[in-house]
Parts: C-alpha cells; structure tokens; sequence
C-alpha cells in the first residue's frame, strides 16, 4: 500500500536550497560592487608634483615650498620652448596684500636662483620657474629673500560694474553689461593653470577696444587659464 505524500514535503525541502542560492547571489553582486568602488579611471601626471607644504619663508605673508625639477614648456617668457630638469618652486602668499609683482632668490646648497612673479593674489599659490632656466640641483632651501615687490596701484578687479566675464579653458568672454556703449580699452591680465592650479610666474594681456552696449567681445590664448585683473581706460 503506497503511503500518501504529506502535503507540502516538497516546497519544504526546496527552500534551504533556495536560500542558499540566493546568499550565493548576494554575496557576488557585493563582490562586484567592491571592486567596482575601490576601481579608480587612471589618470593623467600633473604637469608638476603636488604642492608641498611650505618648506621656506621668505617674508611674514610668502612662503616656498622645497625646489623641484621641471620639464615641460617654458612659459615664463612665453616662448613655450621644450626645457629638462630646471627649477621650479610654488609660492604661496597667505597674507592679504596682493602683489603685482615679486622678485626673489631662493639659495639650495651652493647655488643661487632667481625668480620672477606677478599677479601674486592674497590667498593664492603660484608655481614659478627658474628664470633663467637654472638646472635643477637641489630641494633643501637654505636661504631667500625677497628683492623687488610692487603692490597694486589700484586693487585687481574684474569690472563687474561694466562686464559680465566667463572664462573657459583658453578663452575669455566679455559683455558690455551696461546700455551704454563703452569706447575706451579693456586690458584682460591672465596666467596659465594646470593640474594644481596657477602656472609660471608670467602674467599675459590681451586688449579690447570699445565695446557696444550688449556687445560681447571674445579673447582666445593657449595660456589662458584664469583671469587676474581687467583694466579700463577710457
């Protein structure tokens, strides 16, 4: 006599297997997830390392981090030339003074090295190379000083009052905001940027003359990267 099967005895019997079927599941989709969040794009060198907390300082307001080797594009008299191994440095100016231009000397074992900034904003960092594309030697700095410094004679603006401004990567954007037409020259001051910010102690120009009432004007540069002061004379 064939006992009857008890209701229910199968799905009983299938449930462990499905709950360990669906742990197996969860755990491979939180694998895949971990690997997925602890997987980073690869990304592209700096032109120059990261900044260095200040190493040297050279007055109450500026200070320097350690000497470092450049190669890349000289920018610093905008000739953009291929250059190996010079010295470089970031300069930061943590005081509230903005400097339109700075010279200073920055002394590494035996050797001297001359540098030459402008557009030094208060708050800002700046990475400067050797002027005089000395050969890097070495990082330790054991002296500096600063030997010329001219502040702004009136401070950097934008003239928000006359313009709107927007800034791109190597371009420049200028609207006449006013409902007047504006004759005079609008002079754009601008640095470089890369990875890590401001670029080369060189500041360029670039001018705008006369400007209708809504008109938008548009400068391009491979060295634009930021926009540091505008000027207007009428």
């Amino acid at each position: 006599m064939v006992k009857p099967r008890k209701k229910g005895f199968d799905t009983m019997k299938k449930k462990p297997i499905l709950i360990i079927l669906a742990a197996a599941l969860i755990l491979a989709i939180g694998a895949a997830v971990v690997v997925i969040l602890h997987e980073k794009p690869a990304k592209a060198p700096p032109t120059t390392p990261e900044p260095e907390a200040p190493q040297f300082q050279l007055t109450a307001d500026l200070s320097l981090s350690a000497l470092f080797p450049y190669s890349g594009k000289f920018v610093e008299d905008g000739s953009d030339e291929p250059v190996e191994n010079i010295a470089a440095v970031r300069l930061t100016n943590s005081g509230e003074t903005d400097y339109q231009y700075l010279e200073f000397t920055v002394t590494a074992g035996e050797t001297d090295y001359t540098f030459i900034a402008s557009a030094v904003h208060a708050g800002a960092s700046v990475t400067v190379l050797s002027r005089e594309r000395q050969p890097y030697a070495s990082a330790a700095i054991t002296g500096g000083k600063v030997t010329t410094q001219a502040e702004y004679m009136t401070p950097p603006s934008l003239q928000e009052e006359l313009l709107e401004v927007y800034v791109s990567p190597g371009t420049v954007n200028l609207k006449n905001k006013t409902d007047r037409d504006l004759p005079g020259t609008f002079t754009v001051y601008y640095k470089n940027v890369d990875e890590n910010g401001l670029f080369g102690g060189i500041t360029y120009r670039a001018s705008v003359e006369g400007m209708k009432a809504g008109e938008i004007r548009q400068q391009t540069s491979a060295h634009l990267g930021q926009v540091m002061d505008i000027t207007y004379e009428e």
